[in-house]
């Protein structure tokens, strides 16, 4: 009662945020793939995107949108959130449409919410979620046994101290000046501009584009910080 967020939750119930389940709401405009592709979650019309990380955890709204390939995310409202059974605050899967482990991945239609769970989730056993009632929180709430997603991957943050994807390590942050930057801009602009460029088997293909630039006011501005100047 009263626990409304995950650090008044961690401190009633004397638990770690670790063990806490935190769910996170969107509107999703996802748009068909210009190859033809399926997304992972479909495409079309503005859909409910139902994200759950860790409890010590944040979500990174850009990994999130990159997974479902959303052209654009926003907060959902307090009403769009009643809309599918679930309660702001208190909120968890447990017991909506789409949610329980008979509507799996692949498995007849999609819900009306899409449900994307971090991959942090599904080795975290037994965490508190809420019940989807005021006041209420579950215990011992596991992935796959009490829910399912339609969406499994890394939708959250990367915090000092956490473990590099690559070698294990923890990670350190570091103040830092952007000088340059690389986009890898793929075929997105040349397949919607119809840039394509013939290859030596007469194949027509469409051109990879990439961005490079360097900030030369920053890098002044770097340079003289750097000398003391």
């Amino acid at each position: 009662p009263g626990a409304h967020t995950i650090e008044e939750l961690a401190n009633f119930l004397d638990v770690p945020k670790s063990r806490t389940a935190k769910a996170v709401f969107f509107m999703a405009t996802i748009p068909p793939d210009p190859k033809g592709l399926q997304r992972p979650l479909g495409s079309g019309q503005e859909q409910f995107i139902f994200a759950i990380v860790r409890g010590d955890m944040d979500l990174n709204e850009t990994k999130l949108a990159n997974a479902i390939g959303a052209k654009e995310l926003r907060p959902a409202t307090e009403d769009e959130i009643k809309a599918v059974g679930a309660v702001p605050g208190f909120a968890s899967p447990i017991g909506l449409v789409g949610a329980t482990p008979m509507v799996a991945p692949g498995r007849g239609q999609a819900p009306p919410l899409q449900i994307v769970v971090d991959d942090a989730i599904t080795f975290s056993p037994n965490l508190v979620a809420g019940a989807n009632e005021k006041g209420y929180h579950l215990l011992n709430v596991n992935y796959g046994r009490d829910y399912m997603a339609f969406l499994v991957t890394d939708i959250a943050a990367a915090d000092e101290g956490a473990a590099c994807p690559g070698c294990g390590s923890a990670m350190r942050a570091a103040r830092g000046v952007e000088v340059g930057n690389i986009f890898q801009l793929g075929t997105r602009y040349s397949d919607a501009l119809s840039c394509f460029f013939v290859d030596r088997d007469k194949q027509s293909k469409p051109v990879i584009m990439g961005s490079y630039g360097i900030g030369v006011g920053r890098l002044l501005a770097c340079i003289a910080e750097e000398h003391h100047d």
